[in-house]
């Protein structure tokens, strides 16, 4: 769906997806679906590592295509992550 393995251009970190959690929380009237989700994502140097949980919502419509409607994420701060 989303990252498999990133390496980060100004170092030798990697960032990869352990786990993607998805939830259907409710099928609005207007056609519309909202899901809440939850992003575990593994950064490494080589020498230690430490997962960061990533949580957000988005809303799909169906009307004639596939389509979000709203997104949303918590914000995370991973660059004081001690790795």
């Amino acid at each position: 769906m989303l990252i498999g393995v990133i390496a980060t251009a100004c170092s030798n970190e990697t960032i990869k997806t352990e786990e993607v959690i998805q939830k259907k929380e409710k099928q609005n009237n207007n056609g519309t679906a909202d899901y809440s989700y939850t992003l575990k994502l593994k950064i490494s140097d080589g020498q230690s590592s430490e997962i960061f949980e990533k949580n957000g919502q988005l809303s799909f419509s169906n009307d004639g295509a596939l389509k979000i409607t709203r997104d949303w994420e918590d914000h995370v701060e991973i660059e004081d992550a001690a790795i």
